[in-house]
């Protein structure tokens, strides 16, 4: 649903600051709109425009995504989170007086919005969205995770019993869910792949191809995030001090080809050890810490 709903009174605010500010940006929001109406008279008939919002609805949903990247994305990412974890958002504006509100389908507008996310693990229970972290950051040659939580050693095959292998069997649907397997990366100096504590997954046979878990739709990235998270809880993962964020890993390809990566570790008789499987030298936060417990 993508509608307009014509008000008379109240107030003309959301309690989501970027919302509130998407809708007070004139060059950016109110002008676009009275552009795509583009009929002074429409504006101000309440019935007609509700009828043109809902014909036009491709245009409007263009135009909402590219006020939420300016408003609720980089160092407003907490805002996107709450829009994320709703079923629809309001965006309140003015026009010539007049109060309006856009009420948007969070569903469908995330489906209109590709911004593609990782799953990274810490031992780090403080960061927050914004927060930068560097892969020289992270402690070299040392594991900071349990084998029984993710595997330490991946030669043919990982653990069925690993915690982190059968959460994202659990929680990673769109990656085949119980038909792959899924491990995190290791610290540099220990086979990293891409950067320490991001969640990969191991998709086929022996010489199958491995990929960062990453999700394009905000929003089930966040339930998947939290499916994540809850089936870590009480396993081997437990008590280490761990916590699971969403990240930007800043459009790197979260894969390298399956064949240039099966004659790097020389077939079958290598040791399936991808070399740099993304060069990946730092990650943003975008989510709050949700703690495995």
């Amino acid at each position: 649903m993508l509608s307009m709903l014509y008000i008379h009174g109240g107030s003309c605010a959301t309690g989501i600051p970027c919302l509130d500010n998407i809708g007070r940006d004139t060059d950016n929001f109110i002008v676009p709109f009275k552009n795509l109406v583009n009929n002074e008279a429409l504006l101000i008939n309440g019935p007609e425009l509700q009828k043109f919002v809902d014909s036009h609805d491709q245009d409007f949903y263009g135009l909402t995504v590219s006020g939420i990247i300016k408003h609720c994305t980089g160092s407003n990412n907490a805002n996107m989170n709450l829009l994320a974890d709703t079923d629809e958002i309001t965006i309140p504006f003015m026009i010539s007086s007049q109060k309006y509100e856009l009420i948007v389908n969070t569903d469908k507008l995330f489906m209109h919005m590709q911004r593609p996310v990782a799953f990274l693990v810490m031992k780090d229970t403080n960061k927050r969205p914004g927060d930068i972290v560097n892969k020289s950051d992270i402690p070299k040659n040392t594991y900071f995770f349990s084998n029984a939580c993710s595997d330490h050693t991946i030669r043919f095959n990982l653990s069925n019993k690993a915690a982190v292998n059968q959460a994202g069997q659990a929680a990673f649907a769109a990656y085949g869910g119980a038909e792959n397997e899924f491990f995190l990366d290791m610290p540099v100096g220990k086979s990293c792949r891409a950067f320490p504590g991001l969640v990969l997954g191991d998709f086929g046979a022996i010489n199958s191809q491995e990929k960062i878990v990453v999700y394009t739709n905000y929003k089930e990235a966040r339930k998947a995030l939290k499916a994540f998270v809850g089936a870590l809880h009480n396993t081997a993962c437990s008590n280490q001090g761990l916590a699971v964020y969403l990240v930007d890993i800043e459009n790197i390809p979260p894969e390298k080809d399956n064949m240039s990566i099966w004659v790097a570790v020389g077939g079958i008789l290598g040791t399936f050890v991808p070399p740099n499987l993304a060069d990946i030298q730092r990650v943003t936060i975008l989510s709050e810490p949700e703690i495995i417990k």
